[in-house]
């Protein structure tokens, strides 16, 4: 830099009328960009839109199907009428395909970041009976001893379409990993204004890998249990999105799997969403020897 140096009032002004156009081009290339950002960010809201819009669409597409067959395949199946083993394998196949499906919509969401709090009030034990007929019938040749201990007389006020889920995974899991003819145990109570579901089974540790990762490389436990890996992944999110926590515990020789929810009550300030469509494996019917 060159200092002491004298400048005329001309070049001086020049100077400034200089600086002064640079910075009025610098405004304008500013307000380029900002116009730029404001119509990208309007065009990522309603994608997010049409996102939500979309998965919406092929959740009702899949399940309104789904929850039509599902029941008819279960009377027939049960009734005796037709011992042809393809009703049974067409009846085991669509089970499988409803629950892969709600996963992979549910997985969808949560990626997208557009899950909803859908709290009402719904008889826990008809999803449970729901969720434990269809798996039994899945994982018939396992013959597991089923036993449920509740301290809940009531119907319970909770998220019905997230508590399904959570259910069939951690129970699709402990069906999976538990020995034939062992005790899978599920117990949901009230304590201290908690709601606490506790699911028990017999087998190894799960110490492969992250469970919780889904479609990753490093998820060994995805790779063992020969499935999309999505499951546990989606239990800690929803259980998360819920304001919950989530351990596990090996005693004993048993796995146990701990959620601890705050007890949500009625008109609370926590109690938001709109109604979606229910995840159900069957119409709510007892389930023989296992029902509350």
């Amino acid at each position: 830099m060159i200092d002491n140096i004298e400048l005329s009032d001309e070049e001086i002004i020049r100077l400034f009328a200089s600086r002064i156009r640079e910075r009025t081009q610098k405004v304008k290339e500013y307000e380029i960009v900002f116009k730029e950002l404001e119509a990208l960010n309007r065009k990522l809201i309603k994608s997010e839109s049409n996102k939500s819009k979309f998965l919406s669409l092929i959740r009702n597409e899949f399940n309104n199907p789904l929850f039509a067959v599902i029941p008819l395949l279960k009377r027939i199946v049960e009734s005796k009428l037709c011992n042809d083993s393809a009703i049974s394998t067409i009846y085991t196949e669509i089970l499988n395909l409803n629950f892969q499906l709600n996963n992979i919509i549910a997985v969808s969401e949560i990626e997208n970041d557009i899950l909803e709090k859908n709290f009402v009030k719904f008889e826990f034990k008809s999803i449970l009976n729901d969720v434990i007929s269809g798996l039994s019938y899945i994982y018939d040749d396992k013959n597991h001893n089923i036993t449920i201990n509740s301290n809940i007389e009531n119907d319970i006020y909770f998220d019905r379409e997230k508590f399904s889920l959570i259910i069939s995974n951690l129970l699709d899991n402990s069906f999976c990993f538990s020995p034939p003819e062992t005790e899978v145990s599920v117990r949901i109570h009230l304590n201290n204004s908690k709601f606490i579901v506790e699911i028990e089974n017999n087998g190894d540790p799960i110490t492969l890998g992250n469970p919780f990762e889904s479609f990753e490389e490093e998820n060994s436990y995805a790779r063992e249990k020969k499935g999309l890996g999505l499951g546990l992944s989606i239990v800690k999110a929803y259980t998360e999105f819920l304001s919950g926590e989530i351990s596990f515990d090996y005693i004993d020789s048993k796995n146990l799997v701990t959620l601890t929810f705050p007890e949500y009550i009625e008109n609370g300030d926590e109690i938001f969403g709109f109604g979606l469509d229910d995840f159900d494996f069957a119409e709510d019917e007892e389930v023989d020897n296992k029902v509350l």
